[in-house]
């Protein structure tokens, strides 16, 4: 699936849009959180692919270590809105509600611990 460029903002390497997609294809279904994390990870691996050794100007040491673009990434509520964008077009599907356990005790004080949404390419209908 081609991806057209939209006008202007700071462009990464990777859509988030397309990585969504490709991400889900692979994987069946996860969650927002999973996919957030695994964008920036490939991110990283971009960038650290594409690192250059900056040139050498005389005096002090030669750099050694290779410079990486860095990317900027998406907050995670930007990242939920784009799978809801992808929802709302048909692409994505919810798959399943689970429960979180709040292992870490970050839920403290909430009446009910929040659901995490998992989601799933949406399947043709023949």
């Amino acid at each position: 699936m081609e991806i057209e460029p939209v006008r202007g903002g700071f462009r990464k390497p990777l859509s988030t849009r397309e990585f969504i997609l490709g991400y889900l294809e692979k994987n069946g279904e996860a969650y927002i959180a999973e996919m957030h994390r695994a964008y920036k990870v490939e991110l990283q691996a971009i960038a650290a692919a594409g690192a250059t050794i900056p040139p050498y100007r005389g005096r002090g040491r030669k750099p050694d270590v290779p410079r990486a673009k860095k990317y900027v990434y998406p907050r995670y509520h930007n990242f939920q809105g784009q799978v809801w964008k992808l929802a709302q077009e048909g692409l994505v599907q919810l798959a399943r509600t689970e429960r979180t356990m709040g292992q870490h005790g970050q839920f403290k004080g909430f009446a009910k611990p929040p659901e995490r949404h998992y989601y799933r390419l949406r399947k043709e209908v023949a």
